[in-house]
């Protein structure tokens, strides 16, 4: 059996300013390329999945990537600007070890806390 490496995070988010669904959007993008590319520098022909979702309340969406090659997939909806959400951020990457893919996570996390 091939095993993946794995890391799941969850945060919770505030902003001073409402956060539009596109600037929301914008956002995981980001956070999906930066993952995308620390795994990259590791293994560039990586497959698994990484998973970025943000809610609020009933409403959710999530961004997804499943190769180095992809272009993120969307789902769901943010029908309103956000001042808090919870987002949940997941990656199982084939042929990488736990470690590589936590530190792939937490590294593309700090860089969008700035």
């Amino acid at each position: 059996m091939l095993k993946a490496g794995t890391a799941a995070r969850r945060r919770t988010l505030s902003w001073p300013e409402p956060q539009s669904p596109e600037a929301l959007r914008k956002q995981i993008a980001v956070l999906l390329a930066g993952i995308g590319g620390r795994l990259a520098s590791v293994n560039p022909q990586w497959i698994g999945h990484i998973k970025v979702m943000v809610t609020s309340g009933a409403e959710a969406t999530y961004g997804s990537l499943t190769a180095a090659t992809d272009r993120p997939q969307w789902a769901g909806a943010l029908g309103h600007a956000l001042t808090h959400a919870e987002m949940t951020v997941y990656a199982a990457i084939y042929s990488l070890t736990d470690a590589q893919v936590a530190q792939a996570v937490d590294s593309a996390l700090a860089d969008l806390r700035g």
